[in-house]
């Protein structure tokens, strides 16, 4: 028997023995009775033998959890992905070379992103779909009113510097610096005379506080796919406002230097935002993976 859970959520298969996974393919032992229609978006097709079933599964599956007698099959649908392309309207970013706008750079390639991952099986949301301003505080309202099983924010901008020659590729995750430990205390120590706004303060960093290795590990799995294109900066901590206000893992990616002549050329390319795009998508892909995948 199947169950269908939500829209593509996840799948219910009971009856089942034993699971092993070769590959795209999961091996079902056990007397099950499938509606194989149930498995539209999970599987691109079933071979049945005796009591051996074959799921091949596709690019939409996530991951599968045994419990007891009943497998669990998981749906990327059931995941979002926030896109957040940097500045945009009124707010330009870094302009460089040729009058190249940060704001543009970061649109095109959260476009061609949204597409791959949407291809992929992924529920995609974007905080601007077009050339306007949103404010950092709008976006991270936007990101942490979402529902969904689990949810990772990568945000998208570019660098600029005097020195025409400084180029590469670095992805951020937030820093703390010990804040959570330091305004914990402060709290303690100082009840009943904190204001609402600190308490909200201390909550937000001990909330991040619990996402910060998740945000390293997709920081890890994201760079290590961009970094062949350029000078590799590495993977750096800082206190970006946007990230600060993310409850869930989040990095933010600086696709190249807008004031290097060479980079600034790559950047307007339409198939060198291709490319950024579509190894973006795989190590989001690589941390799901990790993450979730069995």
């Amino acid at each position: 028997m199947i169950i269908l859970l939500g829209v593509l959520d996840s799948v219910l298969v009971v009856g089942v023995k034993e699971v092993e996974r070769f590959g795209d393919t999961l091996l079902l032992k056990g007397k099950i009775s499938l509606d194989t229609s149930a498995l539209d978006g999970l599987v691109d097709g079933v071979r049945r033998d005796h009591e051996r079933t074959l799921l091949l599964l596709n690019r939409r599956f996530a991951y599968h959890v045994v419990k007891g007698d009943t497998l669990v099959l998981y749906s990327k649908e059931g995941f979002i992905v926030v896109v957040d392309p940097g500045h945009g309207g009124t707010d330009f970013g870094a302009v460089g070379v040729r009058g190249l706008a940060e704001k543009d750079v970061t649109l095109q390639v959260a476009l061609r992103l949204v597409e791959e991952l949407r291809w992929r099986g992924y529920r995609v949301v974007l905080t601007r779909e077009e050339d306007r301003f949103v404010s950092l505080f709008e976006r991270g309202e936007l990101a942490n009113a979402l529902r969904g099983r689990y949810k990772v924010y990568v945000s998208l901008h570019c660098n600029f510097m005097s020195n025409s020659k400084a180029k590469g590729l670095e992805t951020y995750i937030l820093t703390l610096e010990k804040a959570t430990d330091r305004r914990a205390a402060v709290l303690v120590e100082n009840m009943p005379y904190v204001t609402s706004k600190e308490v909200k303060g201390i909550i937000g960093d001990l909330l991040q506080n619990v996402f910060l290795e998740d945000s390293r590990t997709l920081a890890l799995f994201v760079h290590s796919n961009l970094k062949r294109y350029t000078t590799d900066r590495g993977v750096r901590q800082a206190n970006f406002y946007v990230l600060r206000q993310i409850f869930f893992p989040s990095i933010l990616v600086e696709l190249g230097y807008l004031s290097n002549p060479y980079e600034a050329n790559l950047l307007k390319d339409p198939s060198y935002q291709e490319a950024l795009a579509k190894d973006i998508a795989e190590g989001i892909d690589k941390f799901f993976t990790w993450k979730f995948g069995q």
